[in-house]
């Protein structure tokens, strides 16, 4: 169904329950400002035709800034923001799911845009995993950072919202993937 301006503006406020439930709860909820999805879309450049991956989407907000033409995928774990993105993206292809059970992505993004959640500890198979301890714990963000490498074409882009100690820590979880994305990735922050 189409959605009115009135309804967009609505829409487009919806900020979840991050803050109201706690980080476990909420799966580390946090709906990224407006102003913040276009610095990132202005300062990577997306070009028209472009394939675009947000592994976390959330309402679809860094698909806002968009060129026409430009075509997006988005993967959200709660139903009620990934029905947001789908009313007020139709263009793009949002799919309500989990990243950890969507990971059949592979060299297919130009662009892979996105702010995942930070600081939850995830059990997944330590054998399909490349940043995940031998017990398979891994940090969301480590997790989402591997599947967006995955989903990237080679010579692609990577932006993602982490915090800022992500590539500093000491801790021997973030050595271990700091060091399966420096081997991947060339770091520009």
């Amino acid at each position: 169904p189409a959605v009115g301006s009135d309804g967009r503006k609505i829409l487009m406020s919806y900020t979840g329950t991050g803050g109201i439930v706690s980080s476990q709860e909420s799966g580390g909820q946090y709906f990224t400002p407006y102003w913040v999805c276009e610095i990132i879309a202005r300062m990577i450049g997306v070009e028209t035709g472009a394939r675009v991956f947000d592994p976390t989407c959330g309402t679809g907000r860094m698909f806002e800034f968009l060129p026409q033409g430009a075509e997006a995928t988005g993967i959200e774990i709660d139903a009620t923001p990934a029905g947001i993105a789908r009313l007020l993206y139709p263009m793009h292809n949002i799919d309500q799911g989990d990243i950890l059970n969507n990971l059949h992505f592979r060299n297919q993004f130009d662009y892979v845009l996105g702010n995942p959640p930070f600081g939850l500890w995830w059990q997944v198979s330590s054998k399909k995993s490349n940043v995940a301890s031998k017990a398979g714990k891994v940090l969301s963000q480590w997790k989402i950072l591997e599947a967006s490498i995955q989903a990237v074409k080679t010579g692609g882009i990577i932006a993602l919202v982490v915090p800022k100690n992500t590539f500093t820590n000491d801790r021997a979880a973030d050595q271990r993937a700091q060091k399966f994305w420096n081997s991947n990735c060339i770091v520009r922050a």
